[in-house]
């Protein structure tokens, strides 16, 4: 992910790797949460986390915490739009791809597109009225593999 986003924060005010950041927005999306102002999807956060250093086997992992909302907010809204960081977005979504390719059978790929409501509170660019959600939302569109890894996410 380093190597696909630029990241011009400095000294305490990079507490939380990009990855760590792009782990807790996605994976709170997953759950099911609309944003991480509700401590309960804080708390879910904390569980994941605390699977995730148990399976990598990393203390530092857990010790990191989780980023508080408004350094989500921060990261979701102004990091990740960026242009350099749309276009870095791209080539890591390329790049994963080609990895998955690689993994398993040639011969055969399972692949699984799904989507995800994001409501958005009033007029937000790239915002629009979804019929089925039947809401004014973000529709963001997921590409996983047969593991249930993400691959790819598109909005």
């Amino acid at each position: 992910m380093q190597n696909h986003l630029v990241d011009s924060r400095t000294g305490r005010n990079t507490q939380f790797p990009l990855a760590d950041l792009f782990r807790q927005s996605a994976y709170s999306r997953l759950d099911g949460y609309e944003d991480l102002s509700d401590p309960a999807a804080r708390d879910g956060w904390r569980a994941i986390r605390s699977r995730e250093a148990g399976l990598m086997g990393s203390k530092k992992v857990w010790e990191r915490g989780v980023a508080l909302t408004s350094t989500l907010h921060w990261f979701e809204t102004d990091l990740l739009a960026r242009e350099e960081n749309l276009t870095g977005l791209a080539r890591l979504s390329r790049e994963l791809v080609t990895r998955a390719e690689g993994v398993g059978s040639p011969h055969r790929a399972v692949l699984d597109m799904d989507s995800s409501e994001s409501p958005v509170y009033r007029e937000q660019e790239q915002s629009a009225y979804n019929g089925y959600f039947g809401s004014v939302c973000f529709y963001p569109l997921f590409l996983f593999n047969r593991q249930g890894g993400c691959l790819e996410a598109k909005l």
